[in-house]
């Protein structure tokens, strides 16, 4: 059935083939790409009251405690260079090895599980930040059933103590050998309410490559994949 998905993708110019095993993003699928990426950091950094902006070094392969770390001193920086108080967020790219429920779906569509990671980091003032946690809820929360044209595919589970919420892709193929942890939704994107250093925050993090494939694939229905006359409209971008 996936083989099905990624032949309509290369028909409809999503993907192409860049070698052997492996494919690359077509025309369209850079495009989508980059539309996504771009509402996806305007919705999330665009909320009063808050100071943004971006680490001078995006592209960064690190650990979480040293991602962390850099995001404290760009606000030590912006409180005394400019005076500026909580709120206030930090937005970061990192490359990473895609999450195992995530893996299958990409290696099958692009031949890599290697993933672009966006994170908004939001430091909010000490008291307030269970309610930013539930406002950061609600807020990705609706952009994907934006995003997604309302798809009842895209789910969202919190976690057992309350503070990680994750929004994954229900992908429903049946009978496919490729994939593996069919029950378990494909997760796109975490907020999660951390402490480190006796310091609160929230973190949303989106894994871009698995956002994508779910978009492709919510775009295309099964009866689509065996009609040789439909048309592939992934997102009302």
């Amino acid at each position: 059935m996936l083989k099905e998905y990624v032949k309509r993708f290369e028909e409809c110019g999503f993907l192409v083939k860049s070698s052997k095993n492996g494919r690359s993003l077509g025309p369209l699928g850079s495009l989508l790409r980059q539309n996504l990426l771009a509402q996806w950091w305007r919705h999330s950094i665009k909320t009063r009251n808050t100071y943004d902006c971006h680490l001078l070094s995006p592209m960064i392969k690190s650990s979480t405690d040293e991602i962390f770390e850099m995001v404290l001193r760009t606000g030590e920086l912006l409180q005394s260079q400019f005076s500026v108080q909580r709120p206030y967020s930090v937005v970061v790219e990192t490359v990473n090895v895609g999450s195992p429920d995530a893996k299958p779906l990409l290696n099958s569509l692009f031949g890599t599980s290697s993933c672009l990671h966006c994170h908004v980091y939001h430091l909010p003032a000490p008291k307030t930040v269970g309610l930013a946690f539930d406002k950061w809820n609600r807020r990705r929360s609706a952009f994907w059933k934006e995003i997604s044209n309302w798809s009842s595919d895209f789910q969202t589970a919190l976690s057992v103590d309350k503070r990680c919420t994750t929004i994954g892709y229900c992908l429903n193929l049946p009978n496919d050998p490729t994939l593996v942890n069919k029950d378990a939704p494909i997760p796109v994107e975490t907020v999660s309410w951390l402490e480190e250093n006796d310091t609160a925050y929230i973190r949303c993090s989106m894994n871009v490559e698995a956002a994508l494939a779910t978009l492709l694939i919510n775009g295309l229905t099964v009866v689509d994949v065996n009609d040789q006359k439909s048309n592939l409209n992934p997102v009302p971008f």
